[in-house]
């Protein structure tokens, strides 16, 4: 430390003042010095390590180490899922979770519109529980009410989670920059399993686990319909993520229609009649609604909640009903009422449903009315497939075309059914009501067959007699 005035080295720490000048010194330079001072001592040793901690710091410290190998474990995991876009496909599978949910809010509301009295004075986690119960269940979920089980597939609803989660799953498809057809698919069906989990998670937290009959969802097949269903609405977002299914849709029809051959021919016939059927189904429903509105309410007290409410309904089973009328009208029996099995045999009261009961019990006279449904349907399927395809395309246009179009209607009334006593695994209950799938394929393939079959051949008539039409008239004119 030097002095300020007289510039002269003042070596003594705790002097005050400067031994030439007698000047004082500042606490500056008392704390400079005392700095100096204790950096020249000699720093205190450590004191050696026992063996105990000596080994317990290399534990830690070496790669091989417990807390070391754990602690690499979790960082590897932590990175391979977020490299295998895992996260995103959790927090996709959750969006969509709630997207679901959505459509059991939609069923909760159509039920008290039509019921005021249902859920009053209940608490939000109530209604939160009956909201995820009916989500689940619109995913043919068993449904347990004491020891039944309820299960449903409403069509509609089935179409509207389809869309939404597939919607919910696109910003984690366009996160993962991925390219091509395929690898968009494949980074949609990867929220499936999160999916499945966020289901099976789901049944078992909300549930009615009180009263005297406790009601809850399936979680076994919760999990497992829910992977289900999550691969297949995640694969549906990939499409739409990588174009618009329209396009895809075109895509396919031009392929088919192009190197399709055969098999191309009657695939398109085959849309035909299940686009020509559906319609005029959708037509016969509506003039039965109607019909049945003419002759007066349904109930007693019919208003505008219990209407809005039947809307709802009419939305989300809306192909199961065409399918019922498409059943009936084909000529297929369509089951409803009670039913028991024992050891495999059913017994106890059911009702069929066929326009082949006549007599006392069987429809009423404008019940065969529905025949119109296949004779339009099939007929006009087969003009405008010939309008569209030579004449030699008959077998391949009309035959394939039969053969796919019963295989959809088939697959649709059992996939459609509503059963009360059924779970997943057991395919009888009672209070069915689903259609036979061995009746309506064979009546569905006689139908398309025949009715395909003449519109064809009125659409080649008409094809013969238009040249000559045309030939006709510049004759006739310089006559």
């Amino acid at each position: 430390m030097r002095c300020r005035s007289c510039g002269a080295e003042v070596t003594q720490a705790s002097a005050t003042s400067c031994p030439r000048c007698a000047a004082p010194l500042g606490s500056s330079e008392a704390a400079a010095t005392a700095r100096i001072g204790s950096s020249t001592e000699e720093a205190p040793r450590a004191e050696p390590e026992s063996g105990t901690e000596a080994r317990a710091k290399q534990r830690s410290q070496s790669p091989f180490g417990p807390r070391r190998a754990l602690y690499d474990f979790l960082y590897a995991a932590r990175r391979s899922l977020s490299a295998g876009g895992w996260f995103d496909a959790a927090s996709a599978a959750g969006l969509g979770f709630l997207a679901l949910l959505c459509v059991g809010v939609v069923f909760l509301v159509a039920a008290r519109l039509q019921y005021p009295d249902v859920g009053s004075g209940s608490s939000p986690l109530s209604v939160l529980t009956s909201a995820v119960v009916l989500a689940l269940g619109s995913l043919r979920i068993p449904i347990h009410v004491g020891d039944l089980a309820v299960t449903a597939l409403p069509l509609g609803a089935l179409a509207l989670s389809a869309t939404a989660v597939s919607w919910a799953v696109e910003p984690a498809i366009r996160r993962r920059e991925v390219t091509g057809l395929r690898a968009h698919v494949a980074a949609g069906a990867k929220m499936a399993i999160p999916f499945g989990v966020f289901c099976c998670m789901a049944a078992l937290v909300f549930r009615f686990r009180g009263g005297a009959t406790p009601t809850h969802a399936g979680a076994l097949s919760a999990l497992l319909l829910g992977t289900v269903w999550g691969t297949l609405f995640g694969a549906l977002g990939g499409v739409r993520t990588h174009g618009s299914v329209r396009a895809g849709l075109r895509a396919v029809a031009r392929f088919a229609r192009e190197r399709g051959g055969r098999l191309g021919v009657g695939l398109r016939t085959s849309m035909l009649m299940l686009a020509t059927s559906l319609l005029t189904a959708a037509a016969a429903g509506l003039l039965w609604i109607i019909a049945g509105l003419a002759r007066g309410a349904p109930v007693a007290k019919f208003g505008g909640g219990d209407a809005l409410a039947g809307f709802l309904y009419v939305l989300a089973f809306l192909p199961n009903l065409l399918v019922a009328v498409i059943t009936i009208a084909f000529g297929a029996v369509l089951d409803v009422g009670a039913q028991i099995t024992i050891e495999g045999h059913q017994i106890g009261p059911l009702r069929s449903i066929s326009l082949w009961d006549w007599g006392r019990g069987g429809p009423p006279l404008l019940a065969y009315g529905l025949l119109l449904v296949p004779v339009v349907a099939m007929v006009g399927a087969g003009f405008l497939a010939r309008r569209r395809l030579e004449a030699a395309a008959l077998v391949p246009a009309i035959g394939l075309g039969a053969i796919v179009f019963a295989l959809v209607i088939a697959a649709m009334g059992w996939v459609g059914q509503a059963r009360l006593g059924a779970g997943i695994v057991r395919s009888h209950g009672f209070a069915v009501v689903a259609a036979r799938p061995g009746t309506l394929l064979l009546t569905a393939f006689a139908w398309g067959a025949i009715g395909g079959a003449v519109g064809w051949k009125l659409a080649g008539r008409a094809a013969r007699a238009t040249p000559r039409a045309e030939t006709s008239t510049p004759t006739g004119a310089a006559a």
